[in-house]
């Protein structure tokens, strides 16, 4: 065995720390991470699957750095404008698979609804502004120790994505300076996780000045709850080390979208159930979110001094090799033709599986993304639920209303049972008056009114009489009113709660002495006789068992309600001659 095998696997048992070389000339390099990546490989070639593991040295893959700082794992330096960021690149061809989806097809469905995600995905009544190209979308999630967005919590791992073109040596076409077309090359998503390796508030800033440098680059932020949880949290970091924060042009948060269109009873709409749901996508030995606050602290524990071992691995570390940061079976055992890093540390070993979670996550959240969009721009033709074509026309209608239609016709279509169907019609009628589409509104609102439940509601009674008289026929407007009818008196004779009955007990009187009724003041404890209700002129009322008063009065008449008003308004235009003139006014 030659001097150089034997400290390779000096290296490979965590015996030895080889340090990256400067790069020729003596300086560090001072571009972005992406320069520290390698680009493709055919599969087999000694890669890591998604691990971006390749042999060679750092230095000898493109990278460089300070000579100074000690390798973490898989991670490259970056030089920034405030020290060294660590950065782990990984760059996926538009034809790896995750799920049932490749980069290539999400980036086709991006490319055809980034309209209506900016529509969708925003603020509530607010039209954002619409990205120019799929390439200025920015893809993040976090991983913190803790769940709070306050002192005490911190986030040590930024995960982000985009679509980018990158060359043979992995370099992105903005940060190639070599020969050439700078379009040049191949369209593939980019993943970076950068690491906070320490708790030196230097090491955050560094890692903070990185991750805005992405965003300035790419400045549609797209995230999962990141509206609520992951951008205040970086945001809170940045005004903790007095740096100023990037402000992304738009800010589209998926977890509202998804709420809309697939939370009901029963169903989790978080992002492991909806990639499951969506892109068939089922993780196996996960870890649970629980644990990655822990496992940080023991990655901090072994690069400590102080720490087991002093930076050697601690018992049960898994082996990078063995364990990459993606699960084997997720992409239908595919190889992902990646490099990377060279060999992973040995203290970054309790962190290889935190890092594929957030692998996971990204990933997942490129293709619902993509879903989304690609499902509501193609419109309701392949759908096979009525709830799922409900909620699309529900979206739709911040967007197109026609298109809206088109899907609520399409829900309508599916409905099965009565339920269903009101549900349906309930949004589709608006839209229809809206369009001024009588005689499909009168066929739709017709399945809102039961003739054969003896305590059905009246108003959509009243909806379809006015909608009669808008087609001007007065026969059946008349009819509707006259069942309208039928159904309030049937509900106004049904005893109510709290109303006195004759013969029967009445109600309790209000507090501080005074009935309910509206009669005169009980006597106070302690008060001379006479001064209650004998005094003030009462008789004893029978129902109360003599022992209260109340004084006779007679019943004022009860103000007629606005469904009242309103049915005596429609009989009123179904009796007058002019009554369609004015039923169009309605």
């Amino acid at each position: 065995m030659s001097r150089l095998d034997e400290l390779r696997n000096l290296h490979a048992r965590g015996r030895l720390v080889l340090k990256a070389r400067p790069a020729e000339g003596g300086s560090a390099p001072a571009g972005p991470g992406a320069r520290q990546g390698a680009g493709p490989v055919p599969p087999g070639a000694g890669a890591s699957r998604a691990g971006g593991l390749a042999p060679g040295s750092a230095a000898a893959a493109g990278g460089g750095g300070d000579p100074a700082e000690p390798a973490v794992g898989p991670f490259r330096p970056v030089a920034t404008e405030l020290g060294t960021a660590w950065c782990w690149r990984t760059v996926y061809p538009l034809t790896f698979a995750h799920g049932r989806g490749t980069p290539g097809a999400w980036y086709r469905d991006l490319q055809r609804s980034l309209g209506i995600l900016a529509a969708l995905a925003g603020p509530a009544r607010m039209r954002q502004p619409v990205p120019a190209a799929v390439e200025q979308l920015l893809f993040l999630d976090l991983e913190t120790t803790g769940l709070a967005v306050a002192a005490g919590h911190r986030p040590f791992l930024a995960g982000l994505a985009w679509f980018d073109r990158v060359g043979a040596n992995g370099r992105s076409r903005e940060e190639d300076s070599g020969p050439g077309d700078p379009g040049a090359g191949d369209l593939a998503l980019v993943v970076e996780q950068y690491l906070v390796p320490d708790l030196e508030p230097a090491t955050e800033r560094a890692w903070l000045v990185a991750i805005a440098r992405r965003v300035a680059e790419h400045p549609w932020l797209v995230t999962f709850n990141g509206r609520g949880f992951d951008w205040p949290m970086l945001a809170t970091r940045w005004q903790w080390n007095r740096l100023p924060a990037p402000a992304p042009a738009a800010h589209f948060d998926l977890l509202y979208p998804a709420r809309r269109l697939w939370a009901g009873p029963g169903q989790r709409v978080n992002l492991r159930a909806l990639e499951f749901r969506l892109l068939g996508v089922l993780r196996h030995d996960d870890v649970p979110g629980a644990e990655i606050p822990g496992r940080y602290a023991r990655f901090l524990q072994s690069r400590s001094p102080a720490g087991p071992g002093a930076g050697n691995p601690c018992p049960g570390t898994p082996d990078p090799g063995a364990e990459p940061p993606y699960p084997r079976d997720a992409g239908k055992g595919a190889e992902p033709p990646l490099t990377g890093a060279a060999g992973a540390g040995d203290a970054a070993g309790a962190l290889l599986p935190v890092l594929r979670h957030n692998l996971l996550d990204l990933l997942s959240l490129v293709g619902i993304t993509a879903h989304i969009g690609g499902w509501l721009a193609a419109g309701p033709a392949g759908t096979c639920r009525w709830d799922e074509a409900l909620a699309a026309g529900h979206e739709w209608e911040r967007v197109d209303a026609a298109t809206a239609v088109a899907w609520y016709e399409r829900a309508l279509a599916l409905a099965r049972g009565r339920t269903a169907v009101a549900a349906v019609a309930r949004r589709l009628v608006p839209l229809y008056r809206r369009q001024r589409r009588w005689g499909d509104a009168v066929a739709v609102q017709a399945a809102l009114c039961d003739p054969q439940h003896p305590l059905a509601p009246v108003e959509p009674w009243l909806d379809l009489a006015e909608l009669w008289l808008r087609c001007r026929d007065r026969r059946r407007a008349a009819a509707c009113l006259a069942q309208a009818r039928r159904l309030w008196e049937r509900r106004h004779r049904l005893p109510l709660a709290g109303v006195r009955r004759a013969g029967g007990a009445g109600p309790r009187p209000a507090p501080g002495g005074t009935s309910s009724a509206g009669g005169a003041p009980a006597a106070a404890p302690g008060a001379p006789p006479g001064s209650g209700a004998a005094a003030s002129g009462t008789t004893p009322d029978p129902g109360d068992g003599g022992h209260r008063g109340r004084v006779p009065e007679e019943p004022l008449p009860a103000s007629p309600s606005p469904l009242e008003r309103r049915l005596a308004r429609l009989q009123r235009l179904v009796a007058e001659p002019g009554g369609d003139a004015q039923a169009r006014a309605l």
